[in-house]
């Protein structure tokens, strides 16, 4: 019931070289969260298991040069697809949502044309990444309101009631440009009545067999502004 607060800058690998994404059942790139990696393989990546398939159909063309190869791609989503998320925990009483395991997408190596391993196999090696990349839009304080029924024409429609306190629970919803003594808000630029959100975004592909636990995120972008500006 809250307000809108945050959308996703979605990437979906297209692959249209066809190095990747030999389908099984018709679909090719394969979907789990941050709990399916392992720095060995893990069977939930299998073309075998039906629950890691994407709903993103795979197209494909032949090339023949001394012998004939085929070679697979993704096909564009289109309107209302639906693709899966991070897997989230809402807490009511808390009002805030946190993300238990992030989700994930594998790219898998077309083992016709780029063997990757001598023996055949269902469940090849490739590469992971990360589809959605939030940007937020709006920004909920980090204190939890409270009021009583007698405050009803005051509490947002989005508030919580606990039975047990007697009482709502909510958090206000930041207006743009706010920004409390921590930093928490977004001052967006605003040009012609309008506001622009903006993220810069990391776009990683993982490669098989790291130690996940210990990928480093840290990175250092470069300045929208120069130190001459």
């Amino acid at each position: 019931m809250r307000p809108l607060s945050e959308i996703n800058l979605t990437i979906v690998n297209k692959g249209f070289s066809g190095y990747f994404n030999m389908p099984f059942d018709g679909i090719g790139l394969k979907q789990g969260w941050g709990f399916n990696l392992s720095k060995v393989v893990n069977p939930w990546w299998s073309n075998n298991n039906q629950k890691s398939n994407t709903s993103i159909p795979v197209s494909g063309y032949t090339l023949t040069n001394g012998q004939t190869k085929s070679f697979f791609y993704n096909l564009d989503l289109k309107k209302d697809d639906i693709m899966d998320g991070d897997f989230c925990e809402w807490n009511n009483y808390e009002q805030i949502e946190r993300t238990v395991s992030p989700y994930y997408h594998k790219m898998k190596f077309n083992q016709t044309v780029f063997a990757t391993t001598t023996v055949p196999t269902n469940n090849a090696p490739g590469y992971y990444y990360k589809p959605h990349n939030p940007m937020t839009l709006r920004v909920f304080s980090d204190y939890v309101e409270t009021g009583g029924v007698g405050f009803l024409d005051q509490v947002p429609n989005w508030a919580f009631y606990s039975s047990s306190d007697e009482q709502f629970r909510w958090r206000d919803l930041f207006s743009y440009g706010f920004k409390d003594n921590t930093g928490l808000g977004v001052d967006y630029p605003f040009f012609n009545t309008a506001h622009y959100p903006f993220q810069n975004v990391v776009f990683r592909l993982i490669p098989e067999g790291i130690n996940y636990n210990e990928v480093q995120s840290d990175f250092s972008f470069k300045p929208l502004i120069d130190e001459c500006e």
